[in-house]
């Protein structure tokens, strides 16, 4: 089967792109080569059949294209080498196209250094015109907008000649402007820098340096943001930065949570979708801690956690691939909040946009995690079993499902063994980082308590200890699904 670069670049293109890809291929300005559109339109003709590409190799390629002779490994190499070059040329250009004003800025800039003065003032008018009639409604061109207004600083230092008044003030009002930016774009990076830096921090249990807290008081941000006219458009992404920071501050606030999302849903239509994405995603991890400290809005934060998750499918939904890690999020959340109709129209739908390797296994691994949910374990069972778990990931989720399907059809015997086994294949393991294996020996050793609990129906106290136990960590593995089942105790 065929492997490169260039395959999984084209299959991440969306049907719209890969029509604009085969005119793009055809330029003789992007290639000199008459056969690298007619090798696309072979390679193509194999990535959009599962069943052809299985039996793809570069020999086949070499005949589908008639090339004459015994075949030639440099030359197939050669191409998928040039065709990688091509679609990276493809990749920038469509970016750019699609960003207008990342598009004006470079034109304006070519203006600029060419001296073509009066293109230049035509475009430079119809620039602003546009964001002033409210077109740049993407706050990811503000970034850009404040380039265009150097280049229209540096343009009227240039005519220092033909200088007035009025130039003057416009001269002083865009320095102002992107002093500013200056301040919105540093502190934003700032509290990303901040966040992760704790983040890991929280992880590995190390203390953090609390100079970041300091550097933000001194910086006084919010009496910056005070201080800006309501109408400025780049308060925005001041205000979202501040609510970013103050919530996560302070994870046992949910106020504070629900500040920041109002604004969010509230300007949404502002933010492009890739910055719109990373605040999302930003939003999910914070739920996802604001869990560990927070016990009585859990629920809340499950439900959203799945909502914003729903909310960046909406945005890919054109998108020909999604990710191993956001399905299997999708996937955890759907089936904690017991949504098994959606879940399942999920599968059906998006399974086939996972990378080629991982669909097989994870349409299993979904089915088997909808009938442990739905309380069928043997239809489980049967799902698991047909898993080859080539991903390390998928793996360790076929244990973990397998050792609690044991466990509800009480054959606790086999779990002793499972958890061996499962401790082994750890320890084998070079790929798996050292935190995430103490997580899962966590799970595996409150796991054979807890049957130990069950099956010699050991005293109240001990239940409770356990119970204790587990409370103290909640990154442990499978942490919900133990408090569950130790709570169920008291009914024997």
């Amino acid at each position: 089967m065929l492997k490169h670069q260039s395959i999984n670049i084209i299959r991440s293109l969306s049907k719209k792109e890969l029509n604009k890809f085969e005119s793009f291929i055809k330029s003789p300005y992007f290639t000199k080569s008459k056969r690298m559109a007619e090798f696309f339109a072979v390679l193509k003709n194999y990535i959009s059949n599962d069943d052809k590409m299985e039996i793809c190799t570069k020999e086949t390629l070499w005949k589908d294209l008639n090339f004459k002779g015994v075949y030639k490994d440099f030359v197939i190499r050669r191409m998928f080498s040039n065709l990688l070059i091509i679609l990276k040329k493809f990749l920038v250009h469509e970016f750019i196209s699609n960003s207008k004003f990342e598009y004006e800025n470079y034109l304006l800039g070519q203006y600029y250094f060419r001296n073509l003065d009066k293109l230049f003032e035509e475009q430079m008018n119809a620039t602003e015109k546009a964001a002033n009639d409210g077109k740049m409604n993407d706050i990811g061109d503000l970034f850009q907008f404040s380039d265009i207004k150097v280049l229209k600083y540096n343009y009227l230092l240039k005519k220092l000649g033909e200088e007035n008044l009025n130039q003057t003030y416009e001269m002083i009002g865009i320095c102002k402007e992107n002093m500013i930016l200056s301040i919105i774009f540093f502190f934003w990076n700032f509290i990303t820098s901040y966040r992760n830096i704790v983040s890991v921090s929280r992880n590995y249990n190390i203390a953090p340096d609390n100079d970041f807290e300091k550097m933000y008081k001194s910086i006084n941000i919010v009496s910056i943001f005070n201080s800006m006219k309501e109408e400025n458009e780049y308060k925005l992404l001041l205000q979202i930065s501040i609510l970013l920071f103050e919530e996560f501050n302070d994870m046992r606030d949910i106020r504070k949570y629900l500040k920041l999302k109002e604004a969010v849903k509230k300007n949404s239509h502002k933010f492009s979708k890739i910055m719109l994405k990373s605040v999302y995603e930003l939003m999910i991890n914070d739920c996802i801690n604001r869990k560990k400290v927070d016990e009585k809005h859990k629920h809340f934060y499950d439900k959203e956690i799945l909502n914003i998750n729903m909310e960046i499918l909406q945005m890919i939904k054109d998108s020909p691939v999604i990710t191993f890690q956001f399905y299997r999020g999708i996937m955890k959340y759907s089936l904690i909040l017991k949504k098994h109709k959606w879940f399942q129209n999920f599968i059906e739908t998006y399974y086939k946009k996972l990378r080629r390797e991982h669909r097989d296994e994870m349409y299993k691994l979904s089915y088997a995690n909808l009938y442990f949910s739905l309380g069928k374990f043997e239809d489980a069972l049967t799902c698991i079993n047909k898993i080859k778990g080539f991903n390390i990931d998928t793996k360790m989720d076929v244990k973990e499902l397998e050792l609690k399907i044991l466990y509800e059809k009480g054959l606790y015997k086999n779990i002793y063994y499972a958890i061996e086994n499962y401790k082994k294949f750890l320890k084998s393991v070079k790929s798996v980082t050292d935190k995430r294996k103490e997580v899962i020996n966590k799970f595996l050793s409150k796991l054979k308590t807890l049957v130990s609990i069950k099956t010699k129906k050991e005293a109240l106290t001990s239940k409770e200890y356990l119970l204790n136990e587990i409370k103290k960590d909640k990154s442990i593995t499978e942490y919900e699904w133990l408090i569950e089942k130790i709570n169920e105790l008291e009914n024997l």
